[in-house]
């Protein structure tokens, strides 16, 4: 969800977007293979993001402002134990993370007519304190087991440049670039209040750097009808031998569509449709040993829309 406020005459407008840059679930069946590793993960991070924004010249504005996160982890796992009936016992970890963070960009139109954007996110950490620590095992054992938890995980800076070009009136071309930091994700790392039964966890990720190439463009085809294809191509920052179960990622293409209606000068409404293909991929993680072939595939259907007061 986005706002701005200000009139387009003014130099000094007003925006506010919430909006989820990182994220995701994965859920297997609570007996699958690498249960040991993963059965389930929900991560989330809510960003809400004023900004201001200072119209220069015609030619030239920029902005900045801040970020909040609301993030939340939910990540489970069987445990090698056996508990009174036979099933594994499992642990839960659960927290949530309230962070902050700033933004900065800058928008220039050129004497040809391309417009240039760039925009900056640095990393926010997500700090996760006195989360809860739930661990089903046997009752004998229990005592032993930590109840809370401590983690940090990053969530990288962004990097974006984006261009339009205008070949007519009516047609818009995008081509941006997106580099996300993600090199200071070295580690997943949970801090137990307890050390009696199991040890602090520090697992390897090492990941690197990535980008993603995207191009898009609009037609309006009437005055109250747009339509919209886009194409894209985002590198994964997954090594190989660090490939895990709750994050599998890999290379993936992507492919949009898109109409947009105006039934009047204040009201629009936009569909989007989404095709992610995630390269299929396998590895054997160096930390677990744990070998899989991990192929993905994501549809994700949109709506949106936009009221002008």
């Amino acid at each position: 969800a986005y706002a701005v406020f200000g009139s387009p005459e003014n130099r000094l407008r007003f925006g506010l977007g919430v909006y989820t840059p990182f994220g995701g679930a994965m859920h297997y069946d609570e007996n699958w293979s690498g249960k040991y590793t993963v059965t389930s993960l929900d991560l989330q991070a809510i960003y809400v993001q004023p900004t201001l924004s200072f119209k220069i010249t015609d030619q030239i504005g920029i902005g900045a402002g801040f970020v909040y996160s609301n993030g939340k982890v939910d990540l489970k796992r069987a445990v090698p134990l056996t508990l009174a009936n036979g099933q594994s016992a499992t642990a839960q970890l659960k927290g949530d993370a309230h962070d902050f963070g700033w933004n900065a960009g800058i928008y220039v139109e050129t004497l040809s007519g391309i417009t240039i954007g760039v925009t900056h996110r640095p990393q926010v950490t997500a700090t996760v304190e006195d989360g809860d620590a739930n661990f089903v095992v046997p009752e004998a054992l229990a005592s032993g087991f930590p109840t809370k938890f401590d983690a940090k995980l990053p969530l990288p800076a962004t990097t974006s440049i984006g261009f339009g070009f205008y070949p007519s009136e009516k047609t818009t071309i995008a081509l941006d670039v997106n580099w996300v930091h993600w090199n200071k994700y070295e580690e997943l790392a949970f801090e137990y209040n307890n050390h009696e039964r199991i040890e602090d966890t520090r697992s390897p990720r090492n990941y690197h750097d990535a980008a993603t190439f995207r191009l898009g463009v609009q037609h309006l085809a009437t005055a109250k009808v747009a339509l919209r294809a886009g194409v894209g191509y985002a590198l994964t920052p997954v090594a190989e031998g660090y490939v895990t179960p709750e994050v599998p990622d890999a290379n993936r293409l992507l492919l949009s569509a898109g109409i947009g209606f105006k039934p009047t000068e204040k009201f629009g409404v936009d569909f989007s449709f989404l095709y992610e293909n995630i390269v299929s991929r396998t590895e054997t993680n160096i930390e677990t040993g744990l070998s899989g072939t991990f192929k993905t595939v994501a549809y994700i259907p949109g709506v949106s829309l936009s009221y002008k007061f």
